[in-house]
């Protein structure tokens, strides 16, 4: 009976060491998501409709030279959403400072999350990632 009482024990804690999880390291990038209620396509930008803090919806727009391929502007992303998720987008830092932003968008544009800028109205102001994450 002892013998099996220490087989047992030692099984025991061999198996805490094997599922044993390794320190937490801090990552320096982060990421914020940010849900948003419409798109608006225009020529130059692309005008993105989210809540902020306050429960007011706000107008910010992401330059399209932020989404061309291979050019060195590139910090952003348009991303096929997943079915039955609402929009959003990925702001992502990489120590503090704005590294990329995704827009996670329905792949059809005849969705009700993409609309069509007027063309006489002026833009919004450029988005400012940290600000938008901040919930402004």
């Amino acid at each position: 009976m002892k013998k099996v009482f220490l087989s047992l024990a030692l099984i025991f804690c061999c198996t805490f060491g094997v599922f044993a999880q390794k320190a937490f390291v801090q990552s320096s990038r982060s990421y914020v998501n940010v849900p948003i209620l419409k798109v608006f396509e225009h020529r130059e930008a692309y005008v993105i409709a989210y809540v902020n803090n306050d429960n007011k919806i706000t107008y910010v727009s992401a330059p399209k030279t932020w989404f061309k391929q291979g050019t060195p502007e590139k910090q952003a992303e348009v991303r096929a959403l997943q079915k039955k998720l609402n929009p959003y987008m990925t702001i992502c830092f990489d120590d503090g400072e704005f590294y990329f932003l995704y827009l996670s968008m329905p792949v059809s544009k005849l969705d009700n999350a993409w609309g069509v800028y007027p063309t006489g109205q002026g833009l919004p102001e450029e988005m400012d990632p940290k600000k938008v994450a901040a919930g402004n």
